[in-house]
């Protein structure tokens, strides 16, 4: 390989010893022993990664001691898992380090989360720079020979695509991991914290101390151990807000959350609330319910450094109370295609002779994620946004001093985030829109014409809308249609839309729910099925599939996202921007500016998880599945030239022939 300078009389070879613990860490180990060896290939290098140099009948502990203590350099692969691995601890423990030169590589993770002795060296990441120091620190042990500074640089520009192309393919904590992964992690967690409490003198001297810590380990186990389903997890309200803040951190997750000032929660102006606030991602929505008018003067300037960096509203609790009496408590909704809900609750199943205590509770239970994710949107409506630059006064004013009246409520979606009459106005335009519902009508009158002949066939169209699509189906022949949408405001319109028209039935009802006597030919959706809540599909589309006829279709035109991670928050929102700004070009090329501002607002409502959830294909296929529907065909309105953007796509769905006995 390399243009060498001579620098003094020859020696043995140079060694590295490569320390791991840990699937991922393995992973990095040995991917960065493949490549240093292939780098340091023409050098006098000895690479050791135990994985690869140690076989069958060879006394491994004997050979890693007599490597370690050999070595010129070890090379520690760190992971947020492998922290406190007994044999990353032993590796470094076993020689004297300070005759070694110790270089920590952090893969995932921040020297922030080094603990000690390991945090007393300076480490680097598993990224180029770091790579690159690591590559120039061995370069400086090689004797006699040393390589050119500027062939090693040249030859580092070389070779640095091929391990960051390996490194890329090993899972990070910001991703969705693996069952076997996270199980592996857990298990060397369990165990490191095993190794660390037995090396204690307290808990082997002191019986009182040793019960303390038994029963601290016991929250964990008692709460899992209700059931092998159970959906909730109990822990000590004290560790909420900390466990918050490491959600924020390793995933970036949206959360929308009701926080009561000064009851349980008392951190805000805290440290753990600094630390909240500045993790939190930007399309979060936080709404803070005060009690009185002195708290919200208290706290204004923790409300005006949290608007700066996300979304911030505030309400009156008594009016909070009053308005919505179901969900007047803290609570948090952390995720947003498939939340974490987690809020406070008094809890008996712990203690037997004293008094139930207080824990926060996770819950991964659909339905009550869905209750709250409702209840949410209501209570949005009645807070008021704050904004960073407003005088306190004014707050206190539009919170606790503007009038109000009794209201009958009617159910609202799409007006929440969307202008509805500029929406019936232009949406038409929208890009590939017209295409899609003309091909939607073809395949629907189609199979009522070959399927039920002359016969009239009633059809039903959920999430109706303002109507588009609705005149489109009312000019089918013998077709008696059922028009449902739930958003009053759209369905006003709806109203208007469609006058007195014959054949037709118009429902201010719940796509999730609605199930009128007797089943139907043909279901359609019009770009609507993407402001389903993820967690409402599975019983949204077993509605779908108990409307349906056996030899029935259901017809569905909508946008989706190009494929990604459903799981990693980044990569959706990376999605949704996309697809939305392709629309937003097209739409801004033809002079579209009300269409193009509409589309805006539904990007923001999807960034933010208001009402919007676009999902990929694959995803949606999925859902289908689960629910005893089957994919009869799908065909791609626009764009037909590309890939990479989403697009906009009509499905034709049947029943599972499987399920139809059932």
């Amino acid at each position: 390989m390399p243009e060498k300078v001579a620098t003094g009389p020859e020696k043995s070879s140079t060694r590295v010893f490569i320390s791991w613990s840990g699937v991922r860490s393995k992973q990095v180990a040995e991917s960065l022993k493949e490549w240093l060896e292939d780098f340091f290939r023409d050098c006098n290098t000895n690479i050791f990664f135990s994985k690869k140099d140690l076989h069958g009948g060879d006394d491994w502990y004997q050979i890693v001691r007599t490597e370690l203590n050999s070595a010129d350099a070890i090379v520690l692969c760190l992971t947020p898992e492998n922290m406190y691995a007994p044999w990353i601890n032993f590796e470094c423990g076993a020689v004297d380090c300070l005759s070694k030169t110790v270089f920590p590589l952090l893969f995932d993770m921040e020297r922030a989360e080094l603990i000690s002795p390991l945090k007393h060296i300076t480490p680097q990441k598993v990224e180029r720079q770091g790579v690159q120091d690591l590559v120039q620190t061995i370069s400086g042990l090689l004797t006699p020979n040393q390589i050119g500074e500027r062939f090693l640089e040249s030859h580092f520009n070389q070779k640095w695509s091929d391990l960051e192309t390996k490194l890329s393919e090993i899972p990070k904590r910001s991703s969705s991991m693996s069952t076997p992964l996270a199980l592996e992690l857990l298990r060397l967690q369990l165990a490191d914290t095993i190794e660390l409490f037995g090396k204690r003198a307290s808990f082997s001297k002191n019986q009182y101390f040793a019960q303390i810590t038994v029963d601290a380990l016991n929250w964990v186990k008692t709460s899992l151990a209700s059931g092998p389903d159970t959906e909730y997890l109990d822990l000590p309200v004290t560790l909420y807000p900390s466990h918050l803040v490491n959600l924020l951190k390793a995933k970036k997750p949206l959360v929308k959350a009701v926080a009561v000032v000064d009851d349980i929660e008392d951190f805000w102006p805290q440290p753990a609330g600094e630390e909240i606030r500045k993790n939190t991602e930007k399309e979060s929505t936080r709404i803070f319910a005060f009690t009185n008018e002195a708290s919200l003067r208290t706290h204004f300037k923790v409300l005006q450094d949290h608007a700066a960096k996300y979304n911030v509203y505030a309400v009156s609790l008594p009016k909070l109370a009053a308005e919505n009496q179901r969900c007047a408590y803290d609570f948090s909704l952390i995720g947003s295609l498939d939340p974490l809900l987690a809020y406070y609750h008094t809890s008996g199943q712990f203690t037997k002779d004293i008094l139930p205590i207080e824990v926060v509770r996770f819950s991964t239970h659909a339905s009550e994620i869905s209750h709250h994710l409702e209840a949410f949107a209501e209570i949005e409506k009645l807070a008021v946004k704050v904004d960073c630059n407003q005088e306190v006064e004014e707050i206190v004013r539009s919170v606790f001093h503007t009038g109000s009246r009794s209201y009958e409520r009617k159910p609202v979606e799409m007006s929440a985030y969307i202008a509805i009459n500029e929406y019936h106005t232009h949406e038409e335009q929208h890009a590939y829109f017209k295409e899609m519902m003309d091909r939607m009508i073809e395949i629907i009158s189609s199979h009522l014409s070959e399927t039920y002949g002359k016969e009239n066939s009633r059809v039903l169209e959920f999430g109706a809308g303002t109507g588009l699509f609705t005149k489109r189906l009312l000019r089918l022949a013998k077709a008696d249609v059922f028009a449902v949408e739930i958003d009053w405001a759209c369905y006003h319109i709806l109203e208007h839309t469609i006058g007195d028209h014959e054949n037709v039935r118009l429902e201010n009802r719940d796509s999730r729910e609605y199930n009128p006597p007797g089943q139907f030919a043909a279901i359609c959706t019009s770009f609507a099925d993407h402001h389903i809540h993820p967690m409402d599909k599975g019983k949204y589309f077993s509605n779908v599939r108990q409307n349906l006829l056996d030899d029935a279709i259901f017809v569905v035109g909508d946008e989706f996202l190009v494929e990604h991670d459903a799981n990693d928050e980044s990569q959706r929102r990376t999605a949704l921007e996309l697809w939305h700004n392709h629309i937003i070009g097209i739409a801004e090329h033809k002079g579209q500016t009300a269409l193009a501002d509409l589309e805006r607002d539904a990007l923001k409502s999807g960034l933010e998880g208001k009402g919007d959830f676009k999902v990929s294909c694959s995803v949606y296929e999925a859902e289908l599945d689960k629910a005893g529907l089957r994919v009869i065909d799908k065909e791609v309105i626009g764009p037909r030239d590309r890939d990479d953007l989403g697009g906009i796509y009509v499905y034709t769905i049947g029943k599972k022939q499987s399920l139809l006995k059932g």
